[in-house]
Formats: structure tokens, sequence, C-alpha cells
């Protein structure tokens, strides 16, 4: 069953259109990721996907529902969370602190509690650090805080804007880690990644996006030895 699917999706700023007619689902539980090059569309789909922006044309389903147009608190309130492209962290406030506004829609403080603990667990340089000024961290910090901010809200559903943007290999390895432990755990996630090779290794389906449209689509193993995808995205 699709958690969330969107059919003939559009997204344009004036004339210019970014994202064209586009159809992508995602099943419960999936690890599913859109690779593509720079200026491709991959966050304006993001982006119209956590209802940041207003698509201008097509239909978002959530849990079978119609989310389209839908605000971002809302769709947080039904389970839906942006980790965007830039980390978008609150630089004077304290990781903790950080974490505290992932959960700002929840009453349940026990079990905020509970998940505070568990993203420590994930991320224990998070632990670490809990009373230092978010903006004080390192850009692989900062993306770990980003991703544990977001899990404050316990989404269903995860969007995933470039983890890996800037980092060095071996923070790119431990970010693309714990997402794999994330995803395992039960969270359906929707990424997109620059790294294609890295992105197909840990994802089970995954979108090819050119020029604002879905190119191909398949089983990540499939996409990872067409030679279309290797020689544009591979580097072979």
């Amino acid at each position: 069953m699709n958690l969330l699917q969107a059919t003939g999706l559009c997204v344009s700023y004036g004339a210019i259109e970014a994202v064209r007619d586009i159809d992508i689902a995602v099943e419960r539980g999936e690890l599913v990721c859109l690779i593509g090059a720079n200026g491709a569309g991959k966050t304006s789909t993001l982006k119209a996907l956590a209802g940041m922006i207003k698509p201008s044309g097509g239909e978002i389903r959530h849990n079978s529902e119609t989310v389209t147009g839908i605000s971002s608190h809302e769709l947080v309130k039904r389970g839906i969370s942006l980790v965007p492209e830039g980390r978008g962290i609150f630089g004077r406030l304290t990781v903790e602190e950080n974490l505290d506004m992932g959960a700002y829609l929840r009453n349940d403080r026990q079990a905020v509690a509970a998940d505070l603990n568990r993203v420590f667990t994930l991320f224990p340089r998070l632990a670490e650090r809990r009373g230092q000024t978010a903006g004080t961290l390192s850009g692989g910090e900062q993306q770990m805080l980003a991703i544990g901010r977001a899990m404050m809200s316990r989404p269903a559903l995860l969007l995933l804007d470039e983890p890996s943007m800037g980092l060095a290999p071996m923070m790119v390895r431990k970010i693309l880690e714990t997402i794999q432990i994330i995803s395992e755990e039960g969270v359906t996630i929707l990424l997109v990644e620059q790294n294609a090779r890295a992105a197909l290794e840990i994802s089970s389906r995954a979108y090819v996006m050119e020029n604002g449209a879905i190119s191909l689509s398949g089983p990540s193993r499939e996409l990872a030895d067409d030679p279309r995808v290797r020689h544009a995205y591979l580097g072979g």
C-alpha cells in the first residue's frame, strides 16, 4: 500500500516549470531514492510533497487521503517530516532545544523524552553536545541534528533532501548508515541524494529525474546496472 503518492505533480515558479507532470509513489516501509543532476527538480518535488510550496498541478495523496496544498505544519501532524537541504537548524539554540522544537506539536512528554534518548542513541555525538549552541557544530553534526529534530515529530514518512551534501566521506557513511537504521526501524523514507551510488546502494527503489521529469524508475539494483544511469551518475 502506498503511504505517499503524487500523480501528475507540477511545480512552477512564475513562468518557469520546475517539475513537469511526474508520478511518484512510496510504499509503507520503503526506502526510495530520487536522483538527478542539480536543477533537475528534486528539491522542488520534496518541497511540494512536504507542503512547503503549493503545486501548480496534480494530486498528492497520503494514507489514501488527498493532501494537495495542505500546509507543512498540518502534514507534520499527519506524520510527514522534511529534513531540508542546508539543514535549517536554529543556530542560536542548543542541540537539545533544537530537538525539542521537533516535538513542538506533541503533548506526550514521556514519549518525547523516550524519543530524545533514541535520537541520542542514534547520534551519540549529539548527546555529548546537548548543551552546545547548534551554530557551533560541524557540518556533519548539524546534519545529524537536522535528522534528529525531524525524528522528534515521530514521522511515518521522512523526506530527506541531500543529507550528504558538503560532508567528509567518513561522515557521509555515518549519515547514510543511520538513515538505513531508521528505515529498518519502520520509518518510510524518500531520499533525495546527489551521491547516486550511495543512494542506490541503500534504497530498494529509485527514480531518476531530468529536466523536471521522471526519466527512469525501478529497483535500485537494476538502475545501478543501467548503462544510462552508470554513464550519467556513476562515472562509468
